[in-house]
């Protein structure tokens, strides 16, 4: 079984505004479809984030849907708050989502759970809530499983929950990465709650600060800017 196993400090500063609630049914979200309710680049990247690393840890791959399906056919959905209506979605009795930025909720509808909303009460609140299920979710090879249905709805304490990076010739191991390394390593920390990246500036004119570095620190700041804005982060 694979899950996350890195657990990041400025992951935890978020207020629980409503707790978990266990229940007994688990959910076999396998044959997922993932459904973007909202016409936003950092909702689609969340969709995206989702879609990626579900199938890298099980080998399923959930389709994208334009519209929530009908019945009980397993679905998450990734949404704006203010989009719920457009798709007949609704959180559950009792729970609401703050009206904070980057808050988010998910709870499951339907008999069997099998529909999943994640609504961010903007397009961070969105991304955080598909870290907040990926964390949660069973992964194995042709199986995933949601082992207990959420009910939650939160917004973080504290307003920067950050990491600084320096691609320079004075870290173990930064100067030798590629830009998907570092893309991979970002999307982590948003995974686990990061919103802001401190990048170190370029004090060195020389073609390469060191024998391993792929590109200038000029060069990768550039596109790790690209990388940090894709995600909806500072």
């Amino acid at each position: 079984m694979f899950c996350f196993s890195r657990v990041f400090i400025a992951a935890c500063a978020w207020a629980m505004t409503v707790p978990l609630v266990a229940m007994a049914q688990s959910a076999d979200i396998t044959k997922a479809v993932v459904v973007r309710g909202s016409d936003d680049p950092v909702v689609a990247k969340a969709v995206t984030v989702l879609v990626e690393e579900v199938e890298k840890r099980s080998g399923a791959k959930f389709a994208e849907a334009a519209a929530v399906p009908a019945g009980e056919a397993p679905a998450i959905v990734a949404v704006l708050s203010k989009d719920l209506a457009k798709l007949n979605g609704k959180p559950a009795d009792g729970l609401s989502i703050p009206d904070k930025s980057e808050a988010y909720a998910i709870w499951h509808s339907g008999a069997n759970n099998a529909q999943i909303w994640i609504a961010g009460h903007d397009a961070r609140g969105v991304m955080f809530g598909v870290g907040h299920l990926l964390r949660k979710l069973e992964m194995r090879p042709g199986k995933v499983i949601l082992p207990t249905p959420l009910r939650y709805a939160g917004a973080p304490v504290d307003r920067i929950r950050g990491q600084q990076l320096g691609y320079r010739n004075a870290n173990n191991t930064w100067d030798a990465w590629d830009e998907k390394q570092f893309d991979r390593h970002i999307r982590e920390l948003v995974i686990f709650g990061n919103n802001a990246i401190e990048l170190i500036p370029d004090f060195d004119a020389s073609p390469k600060e060191s024998p391993v570095m792929k590109m200038t620190a000029t060069q990768m700041n550039e596109k790790l800017c690209h990388i940090i804005h894709s995600y909806g982060m500072d």
